[in-house]
């Protein structure tokens, strides 16, 4: 633009024909999707037609030229989602959440590029400032300070924006969920003092009692064997011993798994069938079999699982434990968990 700029200026003369029918071409695309009630995709073909009329214009700076490519292919990924969906995607979220996830990082490298040249020639912090454009016409009018002071202030205003969400949201959050905490780097710490609410039990779950269990899986448990826990619904107390020890469980979070598997989603209605029978089931032959059956080396028994499985079936691992098919391995905090034996 700049380049455009200043041979404009220079030569005194108007946008050549072809220039003029490449803007013409897109404020129709424009209007039409406008007219038609797109108007995300309005902008989102404008963004493109621009990208593709500066790329021409600076065709000879390489770096300017991938930059703009990483801007256009972020505003291609937006336009694709508006009109195409991974078959079997629910309510095409997947394909969103998965290509935005590719568009952000786009935009955000560039964002970055952008604010450093931006603020370079603002402040001159890359070196000395330019000077000012001599004579009348634009260049003179972005060189002056006055000009340069409002972008300044532009620039801050819209910094101060963005941050709005991560400065205000965040701790209006955490005073939601959980008690005031120091900073730290332990993604855990909460559970020091946290209390887990459930509409399945009156009470209230410890998280300390879960976190010292699993305090004590990561110090002892050696490989990748798969821990039995409660599935419960979305958006609850659901996989925590598999999201804090990394290791596998029979089922997580089940809706979440329909999503991402689509025409396979019976499969997980028969897990979260099997894990409920596992832990209701007062015989323990039906519970034995199934804990073979997805190769299950510990069976956790918490809290949540008392508030979600029925107490006639958890008390079985107790017959278990006399049979010798199970072993206790942890009791502490009204936390069990057993480990099955091979054979």
């Amino acid at each position: 633009l700049d380049r455009l700029e200043h041979t404009l200026i220079r030569d005194q003369r108007l946008p050549s024909l072809p220039l003029l029918t490449a803007i013409a071409v897109i404020a129709v695309v424009v209007a039409t999707l406008v007219r038609r009630q797109l108007p995300l995709v309005a902008f989102i073909a404008a963004l493109i037609g621009l990208v593709l009329l500066v790329a021409w214009e600076r065709r000879h700076s390489a770096h300017t030229l991938f930059l703009l490519v990483l801007i256009g292919a972020g505003a291609a990924l937006s336009m694709f989602v508006e009109f195409y969906a991974l078959q079997g995607d629910v309510g095409r979220m997947n394909t969103v959440f998965k290509l935005f996830l590719q568009v952000w990082m786009l935009w955000a490298l560039v964002s970055a590029v952008a604010a450093t040249w931006l603020l370079n020639r603002l402040w001159g912090w890359a070196g000395a400032a330019a000077p000012a454009a001599k004579g009348a016409g634009w260049s003179a009018l972005v060189g002056s300070s006055w000009l340069r002071r409002g972008w300044s202030l532009a620039f801050v205003g819209l910094l101060g924006a963005v941050l709005i969400y991560p400065v205000g949201a965040t701790p209006v959050r955490l005073a939601d969920r959980f008690k005031a905490l120091p900073p730290t780097a332990d993604g855990m710490a909460y559970m020091e003092h946290a209390e887990v609410r459930d509409p399945e039990r009156d009470g209230a779950i410890r998280a300390d009692a879960d976190r010292a269990a699993i305090g004590w899986l990561l110090r002892n448990v050696a490989g990748s064997p798969v821990v039995l826990e409660a599935s419960v619904p979305p958006y609850r107390w659901g996989a925590r011993i598999a999201k804090y020890t990394g290791l596998p469980t029979v089922l997580g979070w089940d809706w979440h798994q329909k999503q991402q598997r689509g025409d396979f989603a019976w499969m997980i209605d028969q897990r979260l069938r099997d894990v409920r029978t596992i832990y209701n089931d007062p015989n323990p032959d039906v519970a034995l079999e199934l804990l073979q059956r997805y190769d299950v080396k510990y069976v956790y028994v918490g809290g949540l699982e008392r508030a979600y499985y029925d107490s006639l079936g958890l008390r079985k691992f107790e017959t278990m434990l006399a049979s010798g098919s199970i072993e206790q391995v942890y009791n502490a905090d009204d936390v069990i968990i057993y480990g099955v034996n091979d054979g």
